[in-house]
């Protein structure tokens, strides 16, 4: 540890010795050998507890490696992306409750023509390309009769 020959020893043991004196000089021994064991302690107990922090250290490392292992081979993330998408459904469902229970406490139950000729043409926009109107220029040879009211339409239904 300390690059201390015999000589160095023999030296400072008779300088202690002239300075302190024989009768304090075993006395002023056992102090200053009680702090170099403390000064001893307090260095290993340091070096141990660096290196008890290098090992958590390096077992954090192994535990995110295997947590994202764990996360890769579970497939985690695509879990995760399926439940944003949930989530997003399921907010836009409660905002189509929403609009409902709105708009059944505003019209007391019924629906006007109104109402029904607003929603379809709301939806219509939202669905994607349109068709064009009429058979001629659809050509598809399907008949369309015109609806003239809601009434018309139940009872067209019901007779069939």
């Amino acid at each position: 540890m300390f690059d201390i020959g015999f000589t160095e020893l023999l030296l400072v043991a008779v300088v202690g010795l002239i300075v302190v004196g024989p009768e304090k000089l075993p006395s002023t021994l056992r102090t200053g050998m009680g702090y170099f064991r403390q000064f001893k302690r307090s260095v290993s107990n340091i070096r141990h507890e660096v290196e008890r922090e290098l090992a958590l250290d390096e077992w954090h490392d192994e535990f995110d490696e295997e947590k994202t292992q764990l996360r890769q081979s579970l497939g985690y993330d695509e879990l995760q992306e399926s439940f944003d998408s949930l989530k997003h459904e399921t907010s836009a469902i409660s905002a189509i409750k929403e609009d409902f229970e709105h708009w059944d406490s505003d019209n007391d139950g019924e629906i006007s023509d109104a109402d029904i000729e607003a929603d379809l043409a709301e939806l219509a926009n939202e669905v994607g390309p349109k068709l064009p109107s009429g058979d001629a220029e659809a050509g598809t040879g399907i008949e369309v009769e015109p609806i003239e009211s809601v009434d018309s339409a139940e009872t067209k239904v019901n007779d069939a």
